[in-house]
């Protein structure tokens, strides 16, 4: 099953709110109040679904994030790497950061995020 886009409950809704207004037209009393009550619920299940997808959205990112970061890799530099990009804070990682450490204006790693100098030992030249 395909998920459904924001753009499909858009258009869900601008569809039960046409209805909505043609019910409104209706002569018989009965009848009228049955269907706006039928487009009512139709537009309370569609908010829901577009609440539910925005949930679903972020929990999406978010594991395409930490899966990003468990493909890392620890090296004997004491960093982890994703491949040749890195070198990331050691500290930062197991917390689900990927922060880069960078090169002090002494010469000495430190981690971008944390501000902690993860190995006191200098960067090679070039990182």
């Amino acid at each position: 099953m395909d998920p459904i886009s924001m753009a499909t409950l858009s258009g869900a809704a601008k569809a039960a709110k046409a209805v909505f207004n043609l019910a409104k037209g209706v002569d018989k009393s009965e009848l009228r109040a049955e269907l706006l009550g039928a487009v009512i619920e139709l537009q309370e299940k569609i908010l829901e679904l577009q609440v539910e997808m925005g949930s679903l959205l972020d929990e999406n990112r978010s594991l395409k994030e930490a899966a990003a970061l468990n493909d890392m890799e620890f090296k004997d530099d004491g960093m982890y790497w994703d491949g040749d990009e890195g070198p990331y804070c050691p500290t930062c990682i197991p917390q689900g950061v990927a922060a880069r450490v960078s090169r002090s204006p002494d010469g000495y790693q430190v981690c971008n995020v944390c501000h902690r100098a993860p190995i006191g030992a200098p960067l090679p030249e070039g990182r």
